[in-house]
């Protein structure tokens, strides 16, 4: 069933991405993104509150009375007693790691996007809300804000923007959106987020509760955006800039970092430390993530000694309690992959729980040589 909202210059219809998506817009010469819009038809076609047209761009005939979109992003207009299909709106998502920078509602990145259909490939659904008025009310434009289920966040700082769609008068609605809720949850953790959560940060920022309407649905969290560090990189990135400064040798080292997962954000390696200690030399590097230090891992290198045997993608053969893991749930012929967190240290061959963030279970498995934890079903 469709939201439907009769067409005014007045009226908008708001959309928002429970889980994972952006909306993509036009925005001069080049394509911005965003999580929550609050959608108008503009010169026949669908733009949000600042004039910056959906993209692929979506026609609504000069007849429309009416306008809806699908849970799934199918388009609809209302002409006279018809509803007809018109368009489908095409959402984006990012590999980890891709930088995608805030400026205002939206976001702006040059990493590459993979498009898709809301509910399908891992993309999430669209959530709508209809607006039927956008009066003062004791000098303040209302405003509608609709809670997401699930919201990604990616700076270090929750904002109102980031876990609902806003809606309503332009400045106002804007100024909500920036609204600060707190900082944002460590990675693999969730923060519960509630109509009080918003209450505050909106009486924070100064605006008249009075004002604003909150739709909540019946659970919603909000989750740090992630990726994985791969140890070997640490490795390699030690070993250039041990060669470069002291001078280009053979250097071996005998040290595994164990893969972990980290802020979603463009990585940046420093090496803050290097001392010498009998024949070996020991770098200390920190792993950034924009203005966040992620990690801290020493590295020891031997000259001519053997190079690590561990390798891109490929983690050390034993794990320790509470480290990230890829898990294989093998079922007959089907293998499905997830991530989990260890709960006991482990060598390969021997057996080791798991603990599944997804289905809130803790599994047993048998710990694989390349670091991986292999259930049987």
């Amino acid at each position: 069933m469709i939201s439907t909202l009769v067409l005014s210059s007045l009226l908008t219809l708001s959309v928002g991405i429970n889980g994972e998506g952006y909306f993509r817009l036009e925005a001069e010469d080049e394509v911005v993104y965003a999580r929550s819009l609050a959608l108008s038809v503009q010169s026949g076609l669908l733009a949000d509150s600042e004039g910056r047209i959906v993209t692929p761009p979506v026609r609504i005939p000069n007849a429309a009375t009416g306008l809806g979109i699908s849970s799934t992003g199918e388009v609809t207009a209302k002409t006279g007693t018809e509803e007809i299909v018109v368009s489908q709106l095409v959402l984006a998502k990012f590999a980890p790691g891709a930088v995608l920078k805030r400026d205002g509602n939206v976001y702006r990145t040059s990493a590459k996007p993979t498009l898709g259909t809301a509910g399908e490939g891992g993309f999430g659904t669209i959530s709508v809300a209809q607006i039927t008025e956008a009066s003062p009310t004791g000098g303040v434009g209302r405003i509608v804000v609709t809670i997401n289920a699930v919201s990604e966040v990616f700076g270090p700082t929750v904002r109102v923007g980031d876990v609902a769609m806003v809606s309503g008068e332009s400045a106002v609605a804007e100024k909500a959106r920036s609204a600060v809720i707190g900082p944002s949850p460590l990675v693999g953790s969730d923060r519960a987020i509630s109509k009080v959560t918003i209450q505050s940060a909106l009486r924070t920022a100064g605006i008249p509760l009075d004002s604003v309407v909150i739709e909540v649905p019946d659970k919603a969290i909000a989750r740090r955006a992630s990726q994985m560090l791969v140890g070997s990189q640490v490795i390699a990135f030690a070993r250039d800039w041990l060669s470069t400064t002291v001078g280009q040798q053979s250097w071996g080292s005998s040290t595994q970092v164990t893969d972990r997962r980290i802020v979603a954000g463009e990585v940046e390696f420093r090496a803050v430390r290097h001392s010498v200690a009998s024949d070996s030399h020991i770098v200390q590097v920190e792993v950034w993530v924009g203005a966040e230090r992620q990690a801290i891992q020493q590295v020891v290198f031997k000259a001519g000694a053997a190079p690590s045997t561990q390798v891109e993608g490929q983690p050390p053969v034993s794990v320790r309690s509470g480290q990230i893991v890829k898990v294989r749930l093998i079922s007959n012929d089907v293998v499905c992959e997830v991530y989990g967190k260890t709960r006991s240290a482990a060598k390969v061959g021997e057996l080791v729980s798991v603990y599944i963030e997804d289905t809130k279970s803790v599994l047993t498995g048998v710990l694989a040589v390349d670091g991986s934890v292999e259930v049987k079903l």
